[in-house]
């Protein structure tokens, strides 16, 4: 790696201004975009950064730099500082390094271009100087766990301990750190893009354990942890890219043992690179990845790929549905009024038996088309079914009677309350035995927003088995209304819902995605 003092210095350099090992009196009478100085313990490299610069853009680029908010300054990894120099030489701000974060990069120059190429394994003492941390090390003898992960910022704590609940919990978690925790820490971290490293004695201490992590792998049927690929990597195995899709994980001698170009020639891959480590690493799009699976069928694979797989299973199900669903003319669906069925329009038929075999949907049909009425037919069939016995409809305050007159005049049995507007007719209704006398409820959009409202319609639908209907659903597109946070609270409980819309995207496909 090119050192800070090996990048051409700034224009100022000419002047007699070494950039480089500056005193605090020179920083003061200059109007520097960024300063570097020591963090807080001499452990780390820190950011000073004008305000209303194009610096803190593009130091915050880099992998690794955040802001220290009790330093009130940028972590800079030790191992990016020339790159972050000549980015900021190239955008043609000024920079410049403290006398004593000058002099402590040039000491340990040689010593840091050999760690991070790998050719020497440090101790800890040596990463300190060398101001590359954070670094996992032996903990104290009178802790119970082996490990200590060892000066990191509040934000690194973060990314390698995701799951404990506050600052005041991590750090205390890392001074004593399980080998499994360890592992699981370095995977986040990795996947975070915060680079931890390993004491010699911890580098150690893994290469023992590699074969016993391969035979993990190896033998894992279920799927095997993804953190283990922080410290080892199989001859060949399935997991996930950054972007969460599906990567092929293959030594090169393998791939050209079983003629992997074969697959990759019928399957092309969205990325197919080689690491330094001789490994190819071929990521496939969601689409074509389960022809790949099916061509690897011995591969192991990790737990999360193992994971998605499923849910792409899934997906091509739902999918196969969907198809027969958009090419069929008709549909038999046998209901027990006969005479209902005959009455339907051979499309609002199709709709019900996809309704019916889909717990959460969305229906689009144009205004006219009946949509109502296939909404009622397909609640009456999964009623009779035993998968739903309240049905629970949102809409707008106009068509709070249309429902319940479109249920009065096609079923003879189906009956559908109407929310009062009085505050203690409403309250009687939802917290008494009232509701159990009907098959569902009908709440306007103005209502159902309330938070004494929804809060009540949450209780009583957690002791049914309700189905979800929101019509006029694009009135709810805007995620930070108060009419969508209702609605999530209350689809959240309800393991069947559709959404009715003659509108679904009146300014672009983003106005669904709520």
């Amino acid at each position: 790696m090119q050192e800070p003092q090996d990048v051409s210095q700034n224009e100022n350099t000419d002047s007699g201004f070494d950039p480089f090992s500056c005193s605090e009196q020179t920083i003061a009478a200059l109007e520097l975009d960024v300063v570097f100085r020591l963090g807080k313990h001499s452990t780390s490299l820190r950011a000073h950064i004008k305000k209303r610069t194009r610096a803190k853009r593009i130091t915050l680029a880099y992998p690794g730099v955040h802001y220290v908010r009790a330093e009130r300054s940028y972590f800079i990894p030790a191992q990016s500082v020339a790159e972050v120099i000549r980015s900021l030489r190239d955008a043609k701000l000024s920079f410049a390094f403290s006398e004593d974060a000058g002099q402590r990069l040039k000491q340990t120059s040689e010593l840091r271009k050999r760690i991070i190429s790998g050719s020497h394994n440090p101790s800890p003492e040596e990463l300190r100087h060398c101001l590359l941390v954070p670094y996992v090390c032996e903990s104290k003898p009178s802790e119970k766990e082996p490990f200590c992960l060892e000066w990191a910022t509040s934000e690194q704590l973060k990314q390698f301990l995701p799951n404990e609940k506050d600052h005041k919990h991590r750090k205390r978690r890392a001074r004593a750190l399980s080998e499994r925790v360890c592992i699981e820490g370095l995977y986040q971290s990795q996947r975070a893009g915060v680079k931890i490293w390993l004491s010699k004695s911890i580098e150690r201490f893994l290469r023992k354990r590699e074969d016993a992590y391969l035979r993990n792998i190896r033998n894992n049927k279920n799927g095997f942890a993804d953190a283990l690929l922080s410290v080892v990597t199989p001859p060949c195995c399935w997991s996930l890219t950054e972007s969460l899709g599906g990567r092929l994980i293959m030594a090169k001698d393998l791939a050209e043992e079983i003629s992997l170009s074969k697959l990759t020639d019928a399957i092309p891959p969205v990325a197919f690179v080689e690491n330094s480590r001789g490994f190819l690493m071929i990521d496939f799009d969601n689409q074509h990845l389960l022809d790949a699976v099916d061509s690897l069928k011995n591969v192991p694979r990790s737990k999360l790929f193992t994971d998605l797989v499923q849910k792409l299973i899934v997906r091509r199900e739902r999918m196969a549905v969907r198809d027969a669903h958009l090419s069929a003319r008709d549909w038999k669906l046998n209901l027990q009024d006969q005479a209902l069925e005959a009455k339907l329009y051979p499309h609002q038929r199709v709709a019900v038996h996809w309704l019916g075999e889909t717990p959460r949907a969305m229906l689009g049909d144009d205004m006219g088309l009946g949509k109502t009425l296939t909404l009622l037919t397909a609640f009456r069939m999964k009623q009779q079914n035993a998968e739903c016995d309240f049905l629970l409809v949102v809409c707008p305050n106009s068509l709070v009677h249309n429902w319940v007159s479109e249920a009065c005049s096609w079923f003879s049995d189906l009956t559908l309350a109407v929310l009062p507007s009085a505050k203690k007719t409403k309250e009687k209704l939802l917290s008494g035995s009232e509701l159990t006398k009907y098959d569902g409820l009908v709440v306007n959009f103005e209502a159902v927003r309330r938070k004494e409202v929804y809060s009540k319609l949450a209780s009583v639908i957690a002791s049914v088995k309700p189905m979800l209907c929101v019509d006029e659903s694009q009135r709810a597109k805007n995620p930070q209304s108060q009419t969508f946070a209702a609605l999530r609270e209350l689809s959240a409980k309800c393991s069947h819902r559709v959404l009715l819309s003659g509108t679904p995207t009146p300014k672009g496909i983003s106005d669904i995605w709520s």
